[in-house]
Order: C-alpha cells, then sequence, then structure tokens
C-alpha cells in the first residue's frame, strides 16, 4: 500500500526526535546510537505508523519521550560497557535482542529489566557529595561531580543516571545532576539541568516516577532561587510552570492574583485538584485533564478549589472559580460538566466528558469531542458562535433539541443523529461520517447544508436553505416536496435518491453527479444544470438555462427542441449526434468527448467552439463562431467557404484545406495537419504556425500580423517595404 502523507510526515516527525536524541548521546555521553535507536524504536514505532496509516494515536505509549530518553540512556550505557549483546546479531546486522521487538512497551521494559539489574548489583556506597543548598528542615540539595556519586544515586532511586550515560556530560560540567537528600543522605529526587540551554530537562522520583508533592515543593523552591529556565513536565498535581520558566505553587495562589502563561492542571486523582483563587486570572489557557475519569466540573455551589461528591459513586466535583478570567482558551477532559455560570476564555474545548448541564449563553467557539451529552437542557443553550460536535453520544441527552445556534454548527461522527422537528441553525450545518441520520420534522438552514459520508434513514418534511445543500457520498431517499434552496443544490454519489421533485425550489445552479436520478419531473427552468453520470434521459422541450449546461455519461439521446442554454453548453460521453437546429446558445460549445458529429446550418456560436478529439466532425456553412474554433486532434477535414473565427486552433486535426477568404482577427494553429498550401488571401492579425506541414511556400500576397513559424525549407515570399515587417521563425 503507498504511504499516506500523513504516514510520511510521522515517519519525517519520528526521524527528526531520534536524531535529537543521537545528538544528545553524542553531546553526553561521546558515543553514537542513531542505528541502535534506529533498529529498535524506529524500526517498531515505524511499523505501528504504517499499521494504523496515519492514525495520531500513541497506542498505549503514555509519555513517548520521557521513554525515548530512557531508551537512549540504555543504549548509551550498554555501549560505554560493552556489553555482550551488542555482539550477538542477526542476518541483517542487527543484535537480535533488539530485533526481538515487536511494540515500543517490549523496548520500554528491556531498559527497565536492564536498570533494575545494574542498580541491584550492590548497594549504595556512602560517597559524601557538595552541599549547594540547605532546606533547614533536614533536607539538603547536593550536586553529583563524579561517576561514584552517579552510580550511587542510581542504587537509591533506581533509575539510569549512574549507568554511564550522564558520566562524561558531568565530568565536562555540559549537564549538572543535583539530588534531594535527607538527614540520612537518603536520595529523594534527581534532577538534570542542560548547562549550555540553561534548563532543567529532567526532575525524577525514585524509578522515574514524578516527585512526590512534599519532595517537589522543596524543589521548586531551590530552582526558583536559580537562574534555571524549568523546562519539562516532571511536576506533580498543584503545580504549573509560567511563561518566565518558574514553577508555580498553585494552592498559595491568592484572591486576585495573576498567572501568567498556560495553567495546565493533569490529575491522576481528582482529589489532588488544586484549589483556585477567586478573580484569577490567567494570561493563557486553562487546562484540566482527569484521564480515565468522571468528576463534575460545576461553578455552582462551595468555595473555591473545594471537592465534593453528588450522586455519581467514585467521583468528585471540581469547582471552578468564580471571577475566572482566561485569556486564552479553556479545556475541560475527563470531566463531568454542569456548568451553570458562563465559560471563561476566548474558546471552549470539552474532550472525553460527560455534559449534563451547559451556561445558558456560550459565546465562545467550542468544541465537543468523544463526549456523551446526558442532560435534558431544559434551561435551555444559545451557541453565539460555531459549535462543533464530534465522535459524541447525543442519544441520552437534548442537547439539539433545547439549544440556540446563533452561528455554525458541525456534526462529525454521531453514531446516532436525530434532528428534531423544528431545528433552526442560523449559519451553517454540516452533518459529516454519521452512520445513521434520522430528520424528525422540518429543518431551517441560515446558510449552507453539507451531507458528506453520512446515510439519512429519516427524510426532513421540510427542509429550508439559505445558500447552497450539498449531499456527497451519502445515502438519501428523498429531497422533499417543500425543499427551498436559496442558491445550489449538488447532489454527488448520493445513493437511493430517484427523482427531484418539481416543488423543489432551487434559486441557483443543480449539479447531479454520480447519483441514479432518473428523472427531473417536468422542470423546464433552470438557473444552471450539470448532469453527470446520472439515469435522466431527457429534458423538458422548451427547457431554459439561464447559465451553464453540461451533460455527459448519461443515457441522453437527443437535447430538447427549443432548448435555450445562456450560458456555455458542455455535451461529454453520452449518445447524444446532433446539435438541434432550434438550440439557441449564448455562450461556447464544447464537445469534447462527446459524439456529436456536426452542428445545423446557419448554427450561432457567440464565442468559442470546441471539438478537440473528435474522430469525425462537419462545420456546415452558414456556422457563426464569435471567438475560437478549437479542434486539436478533430477529424474535421475542411471549413466551409463562408467561414468566420477569430482565432483557428486546430493542430493535429485531419484538415486538408483552408477557406480561399479566410480572415482571421487572432491566431492560426495548423501545425501537423494534412494542408499542404497557403491561400494567397489569408490575412491574420495574430501569429501563425504552420509547421509540420506540407506547405512549400507563403505567398507575399499573405498577411500574418504576429510571428510566422514554418519549417527551414518553406519559402517565404516577404514584401520588400511595408508598415510592419515580418520575421518568420523557422522550426
Amino acid at each position: 500500500m503507498e504511504k499516506s502523507e500523513t504516514v510520511n510526515r510521522l515517519e519525517a516527525s519520528l526521524d527528526r526526535l531520534l536524531d535529537d536524541l543521537a545528538d544528545e548521546a553524542r553531546d553526553m555521553a561521546g558515543v553514537s546510537i542513531r542505528d541502535l535507536l534506529e533498529m529498535s524504536v524506529g524500526r517498531v514505532m515505524k511499523a505501528q505508523i504504517a499499521s494504523k496509516q496515519g492514525d495520531d494515536s500513541r497506542g498505549g505509549v503514555s509519555d513517548p519521550v520521557n521513554d525515548m530518553r530512557h531508551i537512549r540512556d540504555w543504549l548509551v550505557g550498554a555501549v560505554i560497557r560493552h556489553d555482550p549483546w551488542l555482539g550477538r546479531l542477526n542476518p541483517d546486522g542487527v543484535p537480535l535482542k533488539l530485533a526481538k521487538f515487536g511494540r515500543f512497551e517490549q523496548i520500554v521494559d528491556e531498559a527497565n529489566k536492564a536498570m533494575r539489574r545494574l542498580n541491584t548489583r550492590g548497594t549504595a556506597r556512602d560517597i559524601a557529595s557538595e552541599v549547594v543548598h540547605d532546606f533547614g528542615n533536614g533536607y539538603v540539595m547536593v550536586q553529583l561531580k563524579t561517576s561514584a556519586e552517579l552510580e550511587a544515586e542510581s542504587v537509591m532511586m533506581q533509575h539510569c543516571v549512574g549507568q554511564g550515560a550522564y558520566h562524561g556530560a558531568v565530568e565536562s560540567d555540559l549537564t549538572r545532576i543535583f539530588s534531594l537528600r535527607d538527614r540520612h543522605g537518603k536520595a529523594h529526587v534527581t534532577i538534570e539541568v542542560d548547562v549550555r540551554e540553561n534548563k532543567v530537562e529532567q526532575v525524577k522520583g525514585k524509578q522515574n516516577r514524578i516527585p512526590r508533592t512534599d519532595y517537589f515543593e522543596m524543589v521548586a523552591e531551590w530552582l526558583n532561587t536559580r537562574d534555571y529556565e524549568f523546562d519539562c513536565d516532571d511536576y506533580p498535581s498543584g503545580f504549573a510552570v509560567d511563561n518566565k520558566g518558574k514553577l508555580v505553587n498553585i494552592a498559595k495562589l491568592k484572591d486576585g492574583d495573576e498567572f501568567d502563561g498556560d495553567l495546565k492542571i493533569d490529575l491522576t486523582d481528582p482529589a489532588d485538584m488544586p484549589s483556585l483563587p477567586q478573580n484569577l486570572t490567567v494570561t493563557g489557557g486553562l487546562s484540566i485533564r482527569m484521564p480515565g475519569l468522571v468528576p463534575s466540573v460545576t461553578k455552582e455551589t462551595g468555595p473555591p478549589g473545594s471537592l465534593s461528591g453528588r450522586g455519581m459513586p467514585n467521583l468528585r466535583k471540581v469547582v471552578l472559580p468564580k471571577g475566572l478570567v482566561l485569556l486564552g482558551d479553556l479545556t475541560l477532559t475527563g470531566v463531568h460538566v454542569t456548568q451553570d455560570e458562563e465559560f471563561p476564555g476566548r474558546a471552549v474545548y470539552l474532550d472525553n466528558c460527560v455534559i449534563e448541564r451547559l451556561p445558558p449563553h456560550v459565546d465562545q467557539t467550542t468544541t465537543i469531542r468523544g463526549c456523551n451529552a446526558i442532560g435534558d437542557f431544559a434551561r435551555g443553550v444559545v451557541f453565539e458562535r460555531l459549535l462543533v460536535i464530534s465522535g459524541s453520544s447525543l442519544t441520552r441527552g437534548r442537547l439539539l433539541e433545547r439549544s440556540t445556534f446563533l452561528n455554525s454548527l458541525n456534526l462529525d461522527g454521531i453514531s446516532a443523529l436525530t434532528i428534531p422537528d423544528g431545528f433552526s441553525v442560523a449559519g451553517d450545518l454540516k452533518i459529516t461520517r454519521s452512520p445513521c441520520v434520522f430528520f424528525d420534522g422540518s429543518v431551517e438552514v441560515g446558510r449552507s447544508l453539507v451531507i458528506n459520508d453520512s446515510r439519512v434513514e429519516g427524510d426532513p418534511s421540510r427542509l429550508h436553505v439559505g445558500t447552497t445543500l450539498h449531499v456527497h457520498r451519502s445515502k438519501m431517499r428523498m429531497l422533499p416536496g417543500d425543499t427551498v434552496v436559496g442558491t445550489d443544490l449538488v447532489l454527488s454519489s448520493v445513493t437511493d435518491i430517484r427523482t427531484l421533485p418539481r416543488a423543489v425550489k432551487v434559486g441557483g445552479s443543480i449539479r447531479i453527479d454520480d447519483t441514479r436520478i432518473y428523472s427531473l419531473e417536468g422542470r423546464k427552468e433552470f438557473a444552471g444544470l450539470a448532469l453527470h453520470r446520472t439515469e435522466v434521459r431527457e429534458l423538458e422541450p422548451g427547457s431554459v438555462v439561464r447559465g451553464d449546461l453540461q451533460i455527459s455519461h448519461l443515457p441522453m439521446e437527443r437535447l430538447p427542441s427549443g432548448l435555450v442554454v445562456e450560458g456555455d453548453l458542455t455535451i461529454g460521453a453520452c449518445p447524444i449526434k446532433r446539435i438541434p437546429n432550434t438550440t439557441r446558445l449564448g455562450g461556447s460549445l464544447s464537445l469534447k468527448s462527446s459524439h456529436v458529429v456536426a452542428v445545423p446550418e446557419g448554427f450561432n456560436i457567440p464565442k468559442d467552439l470546441d471539438i478537440s478529439g473528435l474522430g469525425s466532425f462537419r462545420i456546415p456553412p452558414g456556422v457563426t463562431i464569435g471567438r475560437n474554433l478549437v479542434g486539436g486532434g478533430a477529424g474535421i477535414e475542411e471549413l466551409p467557404n463562408d467561414f468566420s473565427v477569430h482565432s483557428l486552433l486546430v493542430p493535429g486535426s485531419s484538415l486538408q484545406r483552408l477557406p480561399r477568404r479566410l480572415n482571421i482577427d487572432g491566431d492560426i494553429d495548423v501545425r501537423s495537419t494534412r494542408i499542404d498550401s497557403v491561400p494567397a488571401t489569408l490575412s491574420v492579425g495574430g501569429s501563425a504556425d504552420f509547421r509540420k506541414t506540407s506547405i512549400r511556400s507563403i505567398p507575399a500576397s499573405v498577411f500574418i500580423g504576429g510571428e510566422l513559424s514554418v519549417e527551414d525549407h518553406v519559402i517565404v515570399d516577404l514584401p520588400d517595404a511595408g508598415p510592419k515587417e515580418v520575421v518568420p521563425r523557422f522550426g
């Protein structure tokens, strides 16, 4: 299978990440592990990406970047120690230990096993390290500067800092490692600082876990006294990092404080939700994320930050503070939403939530993804801006029925979608990728209605659309008789629909493509009409098309008598062979890929005639063409003596001769035709191309106003003098 653009993009992103890890390994320890990373992480993750064809999901990998750093450190240590497994290779030159991996998690497990094995070979030696800070409570911060100190830290903390990957970088002062120690010298937190970037890269507790909150409070206190920028996600719930790279203890924020940056609160236990003060201003966005849990978010009762349960077992309620001001976006993930007051923020994202209540007014652009809307929303909700609902369940609630949509509504991937009777959207309504859609009654859409990749099992009884109605690659049985479309109607790849009722009012063009409609039910007037791959066999006599008419790949054998097309007429692959002499045309006539063999005598084409590629074609006397005849490769052999056209462009055609009194204001291109002579009275206002013909000379009486192109053997009798010198360009 050919790789998709998304797969290529993800693989390129992975390659860049592996390059960065390899560069870090070379800088830290002076070893090259790029090939080992490709044989392990690169091979496994690229296979996973390809199998998902670009799915952005992490496949169960909770923190891939941190895990990759852990794998990097394991590989660096193995190279430094010359571990024997590096020399045991399969026929492709890949170490057997790496070749056996089929999942990313297996590589992480192997790195963990190697870490535990190395850290249990002995006990931590009592090695004195330099104290850089005393907290005054028995705890100190020490700096680790030697290999022995790093190895002792590894044994105590059960991670890989002392297994070789960091020794060279620490000894050359490219990296600094600090450790939080208690009064007995026991380590509790390990900190890595990139000296060149002046950034905190990692803060790890035992076995690479996030440090305990009480330990991290001391770490944060000390780091904020240093000129370091905190540049990682290794902090427990209750802390955040501001725009200056400083750690903020959320519990110590006071009423009216300002947090400068994006405030992210990731919780593993809803009981860890920090208390947010009233009237807090956040200059960025606020994100509260509880993966795997469904607590309840409300602003109804309780002091700021209080936690209480209400009617949902094992769930907690997170109360947003009153007066919260967000200059960025509000994102709630994995929570139970019972919001009464208006949402703060520039935009609202509800992700994997249970939604019971929403504010009476939602002024922001709102996205609801993967949620379960269970409330009856009896008070009603007014959405002032775009609302996007994707991959969510609306079956247990009445969100659509009780809401007012003053802008646009996008409904994507809703498994069982019911549109209630009297449903109204002031802007656009888009329904996409919904396997089952029921319209319970009338629907009114202020702008466009798009139904895409969906199955409409229940049709509306009344449908009014302000602008365009487009149904694409969907199942729909019928349009109701009481359908009003303000501008264009487009039906493309629609199954089951068979007729277009005459009562349907369409203010603009009608386009039907790859849809088995067989009848337009006597409709005679169209603003524009395009029929491609349909079952329509005829149009009504006297039909009038105010714009363009396009016909191709349908069983229509003839055009109706008295047809009026005020725009362009395009006929493609269908059985039509002739244009009735009662046809009136206001624009161009395009017959490419058609079976039409002639136009009627005296037929008027106000603009262009395009007969390119037609096997056989005849232009009878009296035909007028207002602009150009385009006929590359056409089977036309001659033109009538009274023929007049602005430009004649028929290269590669079967044309054998030119009319004797041909006067062309524009260009003539008869390359590769059967013409063997040029009429003495020929006048061409623009350029002329006679190459690859049997023409042997250009008479002096011929006038060419532009560039002349001929073969080098052609004799050109140029006039001795004149108002304009003609310079031939030879082929």
